[in-house]
């Protein structure tokens, strides 16, 4: 199974000093971590699932609709 790996590491660069809350960045980080350990596809799917959909619920909150949207097309990459 390949793994995320440098990938995620990008990401959760950006997550961090993007979001302006502490407890949002360690969420989504924590999403991004178990998408790179994932033991198989439909595993990773689901936690970069689940990092999107918080992303967008923090949308205008924790980070702005630009932050949102560079993460989003990152994630989508991976």
């Amino acid at each position: 199974t390949p793994r995320l790996g440098r990938s995620g590491d990008a990401v959760k660069a950006l997550v961090t000093p993007f979001s302006t809350n502490a407890g949002v960045a360690n969420g989504l980080n924590a999403k991004i971590t178990a998408a790179c350990k994932a033991p198989n596809a439909n595993a990773r799917a689901g936690e970069l699932g689940a990092f999107a959909n918080q992303l967008r619920a923090q949308t205008g909150k924790a980070l702005t609709p630009e932050q949102a949207a560079i993460l989003l097309r990152l994630v989508a990459a991976l």
